[in-house]
């Protein structure tokens, strides 16, 4: 044995090149009865594995014509970003630089247009305060909105908006619900009626004989 094998050598590592993850360590002397498989390295990656490119801040199409062009599968996420350009990558998962088997999927976080901004073609919602109920849902109908009546509303013909929900003012997507809250118009002031505080009548009702 000390012919084949150096002084003091006590294993053996034998390696198949192609594949060298499958490696097993022999001990000097034996038939492979007491064979063990070679440890692994942390640092050597799996074969086939490619680098994931880095497309943090570009443009969908852009992300994804990279990834692809690296033979990985792309899956866009829409997420919430403030301040960032709607449509623009600003996750990924794996993270660029590192490593995936080729195939691998690509998850990208894409930031989401920012719903709090009121639509460019949106609606002004009409102040429609102390006008007939018919004559208010016929006007939101006009702007291509839905009218409805609030839980507490008047519902008659003669009822009279006291306000709306969104607010007069407040800008809607086209095809919003505007809710309305109508109440009937009070009764007149007794005051108002004819005759009433006229000089010529007594308190007790009767006219002055003067």
């Amino acid at each position: 044995m000390s012919a084949l094998y150096p002084s003091g050598l006590e294993k053996v590592a034998l390696v198949d090149v192609d594949a060298p993850d499958r490696g097993i360590e022999r001990p000097v002397g034996t038939d492979g009865g007491q064979d063990t498989a070679l440890p692994a390295d942390p640092d050597a990656g799996t074969a086939g594995d490619v680098t994931v490119p880095d497309v943090l801040g570009s443009s969908l199409d852009e992300a994804t014509g990279r990834l692809e062009e690296e033979g990985f599968l792309v899956e866009p996420v829409e997420v919430p970003a403030d301040g960032a350009t709607t449509g623009t990558v600003v996750g990924q998962e794996p993270e660029g630089g590192g490593t995936a088997a080729a195939g691998a999927t690509v998850t990208l976080h894409v930031a989401a247009e920012d719903s709090t901004q009121p639509p460019e073609d949106g609606v002004l919602v009409p102040d429609l305060a102390g006008r007939p109920v018919p004559e208010a849902f016929a006007e939101l109908e006009a702007l291509g909105l839905v009218p409805a009546y609030g839980p507490d509303s008047a519902q008659s013909a003669t009822a009279l908006v006291q306000q709306t929900d969104p607010a007069a003012g407040t800008t809607v997507a086209p095809g919003a619900t505007v809710t309305v809250t109508a109440a009937e118009e009070a009764p007149g002031d007794p005051t108002d009626e004819p005759g009433a505080g006229d000089g010529n009548q007594e308190p007790d009702g009767t006219a002055d004989a003067g």
